[in-house]
């Protein structure tokens, strides 16, 4: 069976590749949705010329899902190994869910994001969190202080009433 992609699927997989190249069109088949929703896989790292993107303790495999209603709603990308563990760092910046779901933002901060970036946002995200919980482990410094919403409801309040 070949799949065929909804054009913004598409056009998002190509600026998406684009700047993570590691990332490849994944088969993934799920008997009761047809057709299947895309899935890309691979390795990330920061893109262009960031000090940390050849090395590789600082390259996370992931795995984005497109969600069947892309691009009303955003892509899902989950830590494929598992190679944050979540008991490592303070729980006030887990970020990364048991089934390796990464939380990568807020919805409403996503909404402020044009269409066509956000998913290159949210790998971004990801590949974020887990640099700081690599740095965190190493030299027990959170990078990303003050950078990340807290979860929670009192957040949403908070941007709703113009915190961003």
């Amino acid at each position: 069976m070949s799949l065929i992609l909804p054009d913004a699927v598409v056009k998002d997989i190509k600026r998406l590749t684009k700047f993570y190249p590691g990332l490849k069109l994944k088969p993934f088949v799920v008997p009761e949705l047809k057709p299947p929703p895309p899935r890309l896989e691979g390795y990330i790292f920061y893109p262009d010329n960031h000090p940390l993107k050849h090395k590789k303790e600082f390259q996370i495999k992931v795995r984005v899902d497109y969600p069947i209603n892309f691009p009303n709603s955003p892509v899902v990308i989950y830590d494929v190994d598992k190679a944050i563990t979540v008991g490592k760092i303070p729980y006030k910046h887990v970020h990364v869910y048991d089934n390796g779901e990464i939380c990568t933002h807020h919805m409403l901060e996503l909404e402020q994001v044009p269409l066509k970036s956000r998913s290159i946002i949210q790998v971004l995200n990801a590949w974020r969190i887990f640099a700081a919980y690599k740095i965190w482990i190493k030299e027990k410094r959170w990078v990303l202080e003050g950078l990340e919403l807290p979860h929670g409801d009192f957040w949403a309040h908070w941007l709703i009433n113009g915190g961003l």
